[in-house]
């Protein structure tokens, strides 16, 4: 077993090298840097910032000339779009999100950013016992990953041994295929929406499919808010825990659940800033402002996510001196 996971860490590291990504060695950077104390990181994340300024301020048109960082919008961007382009960029790639909440969103992404991306979701398997090259099955439902399984990443995932499921349009038939499909993978792990996720859980409950024996350790769910009784069915159905994240395409891996059940941010790639909305209680929920360092050749500044939130003050006891969010409520419709 420990030979095929030292097969899949080197399929990873080559697939790496050939899409001329950086992901293993950030993997091993954010593996020290989780360590660092507040006052590091806080200074790291500064220079970053710096940094990013500096460049956008010399070569993306939409910043040439601005004094200043405005809070920018996907409004903003759809208006600007091609000055939003660095003009030294290369190796970049036009993404688009689902549109579920209106209009799929254009905007570009570099290969760095997208290694940076995934090494962070790596490490935060690891705060939880689980590595690449432990089986993964990804279950996704929206259209746009599945168009995108291209035959090198086919290959990588096979090598890696993570599998993907796509599960739009479901029904009884199509559910009852993916637990099948579970039932023989056996994965240590299950990544996707929690919506979906809980429908195959609770389709499961109901038709008394016997799940728990199958040494999946934990589920991790994004793109959507967790509600607890989603949390509860799949930890008893699949007896994992379920562990929860904060990201999106163009935003990045902003925030994850630590073993302790905190937001981690991954502060060395993204700065998030909470913009004060007025509301009739005291709360110290605002608008979710993320700059992703990594986005110099078409950059997240001050970018509007569309979701509320607030900042913890209090660090964590898991040792990690990550800035912690809290609260998150989705989008502000």
């Amino acid at each position: 077993m420990e030979l095929i996971k030292c097969g899949a860490h080197y399929a990873f590291r080559l697939q790496s090298f050939i899409k001329r990504q950086n992901s293993y060695q950030w993997l091993n950077f954010l593996e020290e840097s989780q360590w660092w104390s507040d006052a590091k990181l806080k200074a790291y994340g500064q220079y970053r910032n710096k940094k990013l300024q500096y460049h956008v301020q010399e070569n993306v048109p939409f910043y040439i000339n601005k004094s200043h960082f405005p809070i920018i919008s996907k409004d903003i961007i759809k208006q600007n779009f091609k000055n939003f382009i660095s003009k030294t960029s290369k190796n970049i790639y036009l993404k688009k999100t689902s549109g579920s909440t209106g209009e799929p969103f254009h905007f570009y992404l570099s290969n760095l950013r997208l290694a940076h991306d995934v090494a962070a979701k790596w490490r935060v398997t690891r705060w939880f016992d689980v590595d690449i090259g432990d089986k993964e099955i990804v279950i996704w439902g929206s259209p746009i990953e599945s168009s995108q399984q291209s035959f090198l990443k086919k290959l990588r995932d096979y090598m890696i041994r993570s599998y993907f499921v796509p599960a739009s349009n479901l029904d009884n038939s199509i559910i009852s295929n993916i637990l099948k499909i579970i039932k023989k993978r056996q994965p240590k792990m299950l990544f996707g929406y929690p919506s979906i996720i809980f429908l195959i859980a609770n389709y499961a409950l109901r038709n008394k499919i016997k799940c728990s024996h199958l040494g999946i350790k934990v589920c991790f769910v994004t793109s959507e808010i967790l509600d607890l009784t989603q949390k509860n069915i799949i930890q008893e159905v699949f007896n994992c825990i379920v562990v929860n994240g904060y990201g999106g395409r163009e935003s990045g891996f902003i925030a994850h659940e630590c073993p302790l059940g905190r937001m981690h941010i991954t502060c060395e790639d993204i700065d998030v800033e909470i913009n004060p909305i007025k509301l009739e209680s005291n709360s110290q929920l605002g608008e979710v402002l993320i700059t992703h360092y990594e986005s110099s050749d078409f950059p997240f500044i001050r970018y509007q996510t569309g979701d509320l939130a607030e900042l913890e003050n209090n660090p964590c006891e898991c040792g990690r001196n990550h800035p912690i969010l809290k609260n998150i409520e989705g989008r502000k419709s």
